[in-house]
């Protein structure tokens, strides 16, 4: 999940997660973006519809910039330097600040929350998982299941899932080549069952035809 996110911290975003909360927090009037309004055909019809829904996403924008600001004092970081998503996701996990309260944790124990770093980013990840339902055993459906609630794309999880197999059979090449052994035996049953069926098919019409030519 770390990889797909950002690469294992590679790609954290090209945005300033302060400049994009606030900019998003202060914006509420259609007005000021009267410049974006014009690419949008018939928006502008619609312009009590842009202003709620402008207003509704400036309040969620300020709560998100609050817990941003409040996570950057209480471990020592700049909040002017947090780079982030468009939308102000952050750290190696892409977290909302909203969800750091909750789910940050302090994973090498040096008494500060870094998301930006593996091991505070690996230990929150893991507690989000198993705060959403992760169970060690659980089938590959319900591992979905818990990574949709992290991003609702069943391409996203399945991507991750994927790859998560992949870096498994890196590991212990014991399973990779029973996967690969389980794989070919379940090929050439499928090829048995086909030749058989085919074989079957073909014998009514033979039989057929030999006791035609008897009765001739």
């Amino acid at each position: 999940l770390l990889f797909v996110e950002t690469r294992l911290g590679r790609v954290l975003g090209r945005e300033n997660a302060f400049y994009s909360l606030a900019s998003m927090a202060v914006t509420r009037s259609p007005e000021t973006i009267a410049d974006y309004l014009d690419d949008l055909p018939g928006i502008r019809a619609r312009k009590a519809w842009v202003r709620t829904r402008m207003n509704e996403k400036a309040d969620w924008a300020y709560d998100e910039l609050k817990a941003l600001l409040e996570y950057c004092f209480a471990n020592g970081i700049d909040p002017y330097s947090v780079p982030g998503s468009i939308y102000g996701a952050i750290g190696m996990c892409q977290f909302m600040p909203s969800n750091l309260p909750r789910y940050a944790a302090d994973g090498d124990s040096d008494g500060i929350i870094n998301i930006f770093e593996a091991p505070d980013a690996i230990a929150s990840l893991s507690r989000y998982l198993k705060e959403n339902g992760w169970k060690r055993g659980m089938t590959q459906q319900a591992q979905a299941k818990v990574l949709f609630r992290y991003n609702k794309s069943t391409t996203y999880a399945n991507t991750i899932l994927a790859l998560a197999r992949y870096i498994t059979f890196l590991e212990h090449p014991s399973l990779a080549r029973k996967a690969g052994k389980a794989a070919e035996l379940s090929a050439k049953a499928k090829r048995g069952t086909a030749v058989k069926a085919s074989s079957g098919s073909m014998k009514k019409p033979v039989r057929a035809k030999a006791a035609q030519i008897r009765k001739n």
